[in-house]
């Protein structure tokens, strides 16, 4: 089959789709590269979204690692209808789907396992949403079916990129997937806009995280199943994991494997409640995609190995006022004596730093330092391949931080630069002993403490 696309030229497409939806048909291109959507039904909506999505908003997708976040259209069909061309999703991809229901991930490999693995996917996906919202758009349709995510590096790709809202201009042009659609839409109270994505934004990372959806609990809330839905996922819905109200928590064998927000830290605990018991009513109240970035980037600095082999996701999250106890597999963790603890600190002035909110770092041998770690501004890497600038280490007994490439790594005592630990060497961490990463005032300091288990 041959398509006909905008500019005159022909691309030569496979004559079996791929796949197809309500929306339209997918076909791979004979080249391998790319792929083809027809729509099923073009609106005068659609046409005049293309040429804005494939023209001045494909900048969002500019630069090797936004590029990879999203499969954005880069042409579009004429013939034989309405469409556009995507880059096709590189191998290696699944859809989120496999890793959110615990049903579909027992058929897949164990490395597919990896709870650290989980945390930088939700990031990655906050990211992704952040970049869109920064630049006036929605997706309309987050979902586990429109993203992809390679489960063993924590890559993500957003799909479906040409049904974009771009308010003012264009319409939704869906409403969303259920399970995912926010309770205003439910009830016909709102179109989608940013505002709707937030809601399927944290039902995803909820799901990722912990295993299940925030809203599905043993309340019966009528007999009728598409009245039980309504009420269960709309505006008068009850988490399963609500502050004061425990009536819709799992607590039966039927539900065996509920796991607390707690134990993700207060930061998120907080976070999650703002979604899920005030946002459901109040939409305003939803924490924007940039805030779950920032918490998501606090809870893998706080990840560690589980103690034990046998372990199904094989790291947990280690928490302020949670025992240190594997949640998964309910194996008490043993860390090496006098494990330290790195303490952020930001610059508010000359020489003047104040406690970074919820971040601090488990200095678990390994644990690896980046830049978004040293200064104010500079944006976390979206999968599990950035390149480390410092590492903690653990030898003959002694923990330490060795420097791979800042260039301001320095020792701070009584308020003035006591030594430069240069790139290659190393600086032993013990109780109040203070780093610095950055110069002032957008660079942080550490201060280091330890473990007491």
């Amino acid at each position: 089959m041959r398509v006909k696309l905008q500019d005159g030229t022909f691309v030569t497409c496979e004559p079996r789709p791929l796949g197809q939806g309500g929306v339209g048909r997918v076909f791979r291109t004979t080249d391998g590269r790319s792929v083809v959507k027809l729509f099923h039904h073009p609106t005068p909506e659609l046409e005049k979204a293309l040429p804005l999505i494939v023209g001045d908003y494909r900048r969002i997708a500019d630069g090797t690692e936004w590029s990879e976040l999203y499969r954005w259209p880069d042409a579009i069909v004429v013939e034989p209808t309405l469409g556009v061309r995507l880059p096709l999703v590189a191998d290696g991809f699944h859809e989120l789907s496999w890793l959110i229901f615990l049903k579909a991930l027992a058929s897949r490999p164990p490395s597919w396992r990896s709870w650290r693995s989980r945390v930088v996917i939700a990031s990655a996906i906050a990211s992704a949403v952040t970049r869109l919202h920064g630049s006036g758009l929605a997706h309309s349709d987050l979902s586990p079916r429109n993203i992809w995510v390679d489960p063993l590096t924590g890559r993500v790709t957003l799909i479906d990129i040409d049904g974009l809202v771009v308010p003012g201009v264009v319409p939704p042009q869906v409403l969303g997937t259920p399970e995912y659609i926010a309770p205003e839409l439910l009830v016909k109270q709102a179109r989608p806009s940013s505002t709707t994505d937030l809601h399927s934004l944290a039902v995803l990372i909820y799901q990722l995280l912990l295993y299940r959806h925030p809203l599905r609990g043993p309340r019966v809330c009528s007999p009728d199943p598409a009245e039980d839905d309504l009420v269960a996922l709309g505006p008068d819905g009850l988490f399963v994991d609500h502050p004061s109200d425990a009536s819709n928590r799992p607590v039966s064998e039927e539900w065996a494997g509920f796991w607390p927000t707690r134990l993700l830290g207060p930061q998120l605990m907080e976070m999650f409640s703002r979604a899920f018991v005030a946002g459901l009513r109040s939409p305003g109240a939803r924490p924007p995609a940039g805030e779950w970035v920032h918490a998501l980037v606090r809870l893998t600095d706080r990840v560690v190995a589980c103690s034990s082999k046998r372990c199904p996701e094989g790291f947990l999250p280690l928490s302020d006022g949670v025992a240190p106890i594997c949640p998964w597999c309910r194996t008490p963790l043993k860390l090496r004596k006098r494990t330290p603890v790195l303490h952020l600190y930001q610059g508010i002035g000359d020489h003047r730093y104040e406690p970074e909110p919820h971040w601090w770092i488990a200095g678990t041998e390994g644990r690896r330092i980046y830049p978004w770690h040293t200064a104010k501004g500079i944006a976390a890497a979206t999968s599990m391949n950035a390149r480390p600038i410092a590492e903690v280490e653990h030898d003959n007994g002694v923990w330490r931080l060795r420097n791979h490439e800042l260039a301001e790594l320095r020792v701070i005592r009584d308020g003035r630069e006591h030594r430069v630990i240069p790139a290659g060497d190393s600086v032993a961490l013990h109780d109040g002993l203070t780093l610095l990463l950055a110069a002032p005032p957008r660079g942080r300091a550490i201060i280091v403490s330890r473990f007491d288990l």
